[in-house]
């Protein structure tokens, strides 16, 4: 699963009534000496690395408004009926997708124009945020795995029906020949928010907070070390691939401020100031005690939130 973002303003009706996407593959002006110019734009190019099960946020008046989840690998296709710009070749690039609605919306105000752009926008191609903090004004980018599953994070109960969608276009004869048993629907659902038999078998490997020790059970949180977003159904529900955190220890984690080193020991971003960091009680000497199977998801954690560059 891959993450993008796409401005569809004024092709807004057209996606939604069509669900597809759609972007030339350049544009040409006549230039006074009848010479035909052709220019190429990367947020253009962008399309063309969409694949199937690939989630992209749509921008429409700077709301997130729907989810969008690729049908199809990305293919060229002539100018939709509904365009009729002549500066565009007639050619383009196509995505079929499904569309999640998001009710209510999720504002561009504040987070993504603050805290997002600070962590991510460097890592997006191209930057979603430009120097005088309004949004870029291209029509799609490629977002970096830990900002798509942190802006799905905010896609509330869609963040499960997009995740599976996901995973039915990008694996369909797997889903179909293999779908979950009802009973493993609830599981995963439960999963997803730290509940259910996840939580139990948290609870039993690790009954206490193993950075805090905190043991009141109404302050654990259990949480998912290779995101819950991009795991298999298997590594949902595996224990694992889960830690038993106090509240504080589980958010710092789940946003990437924390992680661990393979042999436990504790990772700090600099996005988390020496202030917060001292008045979370977070330092270099926190240890980690680590089971033999969390490496790998341990590991998964890393490459997501940039650990091992």
């Amino acid at each position: 699963m891959n993450f993008f973002w796409v401005n569809i303003g004024l092709s807004h009706k057209e996606v939604v009534d069509g669900n597809f996407l759609w972007a030339p593959l350049h544009s040409q002006k006549e230039e006074a000496d009848g010479v035909i110019r052709t220019t190429r734009f990367g947020h253009w190019d962008v399309v063309a690395t969409v694949r199937a099960g690939d989630v992209i946020f749509c921008n429409v008046d700077r709301r997130i408004t729907y989810i969008a989840v690729a049908k199809s690998d990305a293919y060229e296709e002539d100018q939709p009926a509904t365009r009729v710009f002549k500066g565009w070749d007639a050619k383009g690039r196509r995505v079929d997708v499904q569309l999640f609605k998001l009710e209510p919306a999720i504002s561009i105000e504040g987070y993504l124009l603050e805290t997002f752009a600070e962590r991510y926008n460097d890592r997006c191609i191209p930057r979603i945020v430009t120097k005088i903090g309004s949004i870029f004004q291209g029509y799609m980018a490629s977002l970096p795995t830990d900002a798509g599953i942190d802006l799905l994070h905010l896609a509330g109960d869609q963040e499960e029906s997009v995740a599976s969608a996901s995973t039915d276009f990008h694996s369909p004869t797997f889903s179909k020949t293999r779908p979950p048993s009802p009973t493993t629907k609830q599981a995963l659902r439960e999963a997803r928010i730290g509940q259910g038999r996840f939580r139990k078998d948290l609870l039993n490997l690790w009954r206490s907070c193993p950075i805090t020790g905190v043991t009141h059970q109404d302050l654990l949180i259990a949480s998912h070390v290779k995101p819950w977003a991009i795991s298999s159904d298997e590594e949902k529900l595996d224990p694992l691939n889960g830690f038993l955190f106090a509240a504080h220890i589980d958010r710092l984690f789940d946003k990437g401020l924390i992680s661990f080193s393979p042999s436990g020991n504790i990772l700090i971003s600099s996005h988390l100031s020496t202030q917060d960091a001292r008045a979370l009680n977070i330092h270099h000497e926190i240890t980690l005690p680590l089971k033999p199977g969390n490496h790998k998801y341990l590991e998964a954690h890393r490459r997501i939130f940039g650990w091992d560059k």
